[in-house]
């Protein structure tokens, strides 16, 4: 079996983006052996082909290695390729054992984030192996509810060994806190990589709070792998922005840079002989977390020094003075730590310059403009006709993406929709509620909405751009409504 299982990635690896990403999970019961074929979630469309070609052929090859091996490998395979979502599997163990095997309750569901309205009534023919302190035990889900006896009496399990399934999982808060406190050290890269991902899945959709996850930072921060080490990032943000009350961001902040300093200090600003590319990401990922979540004094003053120098403001131009990956970085902070004349600098700079990169990084930089004044007048650039229209998208953007700018985007917006729409031409206007997408309240999804209802409404993929925008927002706000006490209590004492 593992040669159809060799076939089978690489074909895949054949049709998709991201190769590294492909892998099968092979699964063997009494009668059928599973392959579950798990690829990135931007190249699902890959592997389905335009109009199902792609996914037609692979059913046809899948139907001549079931005759060929007398295995059921189609069933299980088309239980993903056919219908969308990712399933989410639920495990629930009894408290006592019962003689010599602890009974794991099993449950599926479609995975979904907290106030979606779609159903998660679905199955999957689910492989699955569950490891825990004293073995491997594997299975095949194929119905709502199932069980799953496991040899021994283990006091840890996690029920995607290797992160070889594709599905996130949930378990009770008393199973994980088992999982963190003896099991974690013990698991594989990718097992590790599944659990800070179905952590990040339970908290967006309310089956962690912050309190939960709090104690897993510290582990995850210290990973030698990017992956994990970076994976407290997301919820933090949310956090900053939207989960804590103004009178707590001020910890929630406090405690990030806490937690990232020693790794941003050890990692410093400068690549250093033999980094692996992951190290490079690594360090990235960290210096933009404390320079723009965090807002570390320290790490923002070096970053505008070095962003005037790379530009050359005030001094002799420097482009080797930060790595190429942190340009941009550097002339964002440098713009808001700045003032008119550095504005008016990179304007200079970009009218001069024909380069897309170049241009590219300015435009973000002046897009990062955070005093009134200066937001105002990046703002204005959208309608300056020195920039290029797919330039445009940038620029916007980053003031929309900056929960300091985002009222004043929005006001600037409502009032030059009509000039900016003209810029854009019909075939782009259509996609212009995406830009308000970062809102996170009841308030602001049916203002969007009630703006660019009569306004999109006969363009070009408006009306489903409009509909996802106001999803986002919707979402957004009650995520923040269902963590805000979560967040309130696992800050309030620190």
């Amino acid at each position: 079996m593992s040669a159809m299982r060799d076939l089978l990635v690489e074909i895949a690896k054949a049709l998709v983006d991201n190769p590294e990403d492909v892998s099968v999970a092979e699964v063997e019961g009494e009668q059928t052996t599973v392959l579950e074929l798990r690829v990135r979630n931007e190249d699902l469309g890959k592997v389905i082909g335009r109009q199902g070609r792609t996914a037609r052929a692979i059913r046809t090859l899948l139907a001549a290695l079931d005759e060929a091996s007398d295995l059921d490998v189609t069933a299980p395979f088309l239980s993903f390729l056919n219908q969308a979502g990712v399933p989410l599997m639920t495990v629930d163990g009894d408290l006592e054992c019962e003689g010599d095997a602890r009974n794991l309750r099993l449950s599926q569901q479609r995975y979904l984030p907290i106030g979606s309205s779609g159903s998660p009534k679905q199955t999957w023919k689910i492989p699955f192996c569950v490891q825990s302190d004293l073995g491997v035990s594997c299975g095949l889900l194929t119905e709502a509810d199932a069980s799953l006896e496991v040899p021994g009496c283990p006091s840890w399990w996690m029920p995607n060994a290797d992160g070889a399934g594709y599905f996130r999982f949930a378990m009770s808060s008393n199973e994980w806190t088992h999982l963190r406190t003896e099991g974690f050290a013990n698991l594989s890269d990718g097992g590790q990589m599944a659990v800070a991902d179905s952590l990040a899945a339970a908290f967006d959709r309310g089956a962690l709070d912050a309190e939960d996850l709090l104690p897993w930072f510290p582990i995850f921060v210290r990973s030698p792998l990017r992956q994990i080490a970076t994976a407290p990032m997301e919820p933090l943000r949310f956090m900053i922005v939207h989960g804590a009350p103004p009178a707590l961001r001020g910890k929630v902040t406090a405690y990030a840079s806490r937690l990232y300093r020693d790794r941003y200090v050890r990692l410093g600003w400068r690549p250093r002989r033999g980094d692996s590319s992951d190290t490079k990401l690594l360090r990235e990922a960290i210096i933009r977390f404390m320079v723009m979540d965090v807002r570390d004094p320290g790490a923002r003053a070096r970053a505008a020094k070095l962003g005037r120098i790379y530009v050359g403001y005030r001094t002799q131009a420097k482009p080797g003075v930060v790595d190429a990956q942190l340009a941009d970085l550097v002339l964002a902070a440098a713009v808001q730590e700045g003032g008119e004349s550095l504005f008016d600098h990179l304007l200079h700079l970009l009218a001069s310059s024909t380069d897309a990169t170049t241009r590219t990084r300015i435009i973000s930089a002046l897009g990062h403009a955070e005093t009134a004044s200066l937001s105002e007048r990046a703002l204005d650039l959208a309608l300056d006709p020195g920039l290029r229209v797919n330039e445009i998208p940038r620029l916007l953007g980053t003031q929309f993406g900056n929960p300091r700018n985002r009222e004043r985007a929005w006001k600037w917006l409502t009032e030059h929709f009509d000039a900016l729409a003209a810029r854009f031409g019909s075939t782009q206007v259509g996609g212009t509620p995406w830009y308000a997408s970062s809102f996170c309240s009841e308030a602001a999804a049916d203002q969007v909405a009630r703006f660019f209802a009569p306004r999109v409404s006969e363009l070009d993929g408006g009306p489903r751009n409009l509909a996802s925008a106001v999803e986002a927002i919707a979402l957004c706000a009650e995520k923040s409504r269902v963590q805000r006490p979560g967040v309130e209590r696992a800050f309030a004492g620190k």
